[in-house]
């Protein structure tokens, strides 16, 4: 039995080093991966950086930047005359504007209907503690033992120079 033991354990323990080996060598083949990349950005930067502006203008072209919420007033102020000209005053409404439209207004109720909610869950609560006589909040957001505590006493305070100035 020992010399089983002695001939399989050394055949064991290698297979497990070749198997860690070889999991290893998975996370080194990503991490080489993401270097070679970087390695050939910076070469190529390089190599971008050495041509003469007049190449660099010819290959790359010149680089236009488009703001979405920039403000172009010339463009406004020739849609808003090109507008003018071809409609007859009347602002015809496309379906799809008329579709938004609706869904905005579906969404402006159902966020009407959800903060009358709160209000409405708040005033429950509110009434329950008064009811259930449970202490107030201090300002650091505890809930105190009893209303005397000096927390509650500095916010107290802090509430009646408030309303008095």
């Amino acid at each position: 039995m020992l010399i089983v033991l002695l001939i399989f354990m050394p055949i064991i323990f290698m297979n497990l080093l070749i198997g860690l080996a070889v999991g290893d060598i998975e996370g080194v083949r990503k991490n080489a991966e993401l270097k070679r990349l970087a390695m050939q950005v910076e070469f190529h930067t390089s190599l971008e950086n050495k041509l003469p502006n007049r190449v660099k203008e010819k290959l790359c072209g010149s680089e236009l930047v488009d703001y979405p919420n920039s403000c172009k007033h010339l463009q406004h102020l020739f849609s808003f005359a090109y507008q003018g000209l071809t409609s007859s005053g009347d602002a015809t409404e496309t379906p799809e504007m008329t579709l938004i439209k609706e869904q905005m207004n579906k969404q402006k109720q159902r966020l009407k209907d959800i903060s009358d909610k709160m209000e409405q869950q708040h005033q429950l609560l509110f009434a329950l503690v008064q009811k259930l006589e449970i202490p107030a909040p201090g300002e650091d957001g505890q809930w105190g033992d009893d209303e005397d505590s000096p927390k509650v006493t500095r916010r107290r305070t802090s509430s009646l120079t408030a309303t008095h100035l």
